[in-house]
């Protein structure tokens, strides 16, 4: 910004520095907490979720419900009563065909939920990749994959399970 001027971007794009500008992360700011910094360094903490992230805070709404159709058609239906597109979508068709959705979901229910109940009836999975395409996976969508990415010998060494949050980092530092 120029002359002190202070600019709010919501839009946060993170790129991986190999020379090929890949996007690590697509997303938006969902919290910005200065601190004063009178007894440590002035520190400003921003916090960034994927279009995932709205799905709490967004209200299903009334839904007519639909008879005999996939996860997929729910899901994409869903969709329309988002402000904020995701990115981009790759939605494979659903397995199942059911004989209504919307049916026991309230309209005050959080879109998570319904996501959830989507992909909870059909096996499948709804999740965000980093450069924000929203992708639902089928329930035989991962039974079709036979290459194994890696493989274990059977032995193991030590293991720690880490379960507390504050111990979890994904820290980015701009300069």
């Amino acid at each position: 910004a120029a002359n002190g001027e202070i600019c709010l971007y919501d839009d946060v794009t993170l790129y991986q520095d190999d020379g090929y500008s890949r996007v690590k992360f697509n997303g938006y700011i969902s919290k910005i907490v200065p601190t004063s910094g009178q007894f440590d360094n002035p520190v400003t903490r921003v916090e960034c979720v994927d279009w995932l992230g709205f799905l709490v805070k967004t209200e299903m709404g009334i839904q007519t419900i639909a008879s005999s159709t996939t996860a997929n058609v729910g899901l994409t239906t869903l969709l329309t009563e988002f402000d904020r597109q995701p990115v981009a979508t790759d939605f494979d068709t659903g397995d199942e065909t059911f004989e209504y959705i919307f049916k026991d979901i309230a309209a005050t229910s959080s879109m998570a939920r319904a996501f959830h109940h989507l992909c909870w009836n059909e096996g499948g999975r709804a999740y965000s990749k980093g450069n924000g395409t929203l992708v639902f996976e089928n329930s035989s969508a991962r039974s079709a994959i036979t290459t194994a990415n890696f493989e274990l010998d059977g032995t193991m060494t030590g293991l720690d399970i880490e379960y507390n949050t504050h111990n979890i980092y994904n820290n980015v530092t701009l300069l």
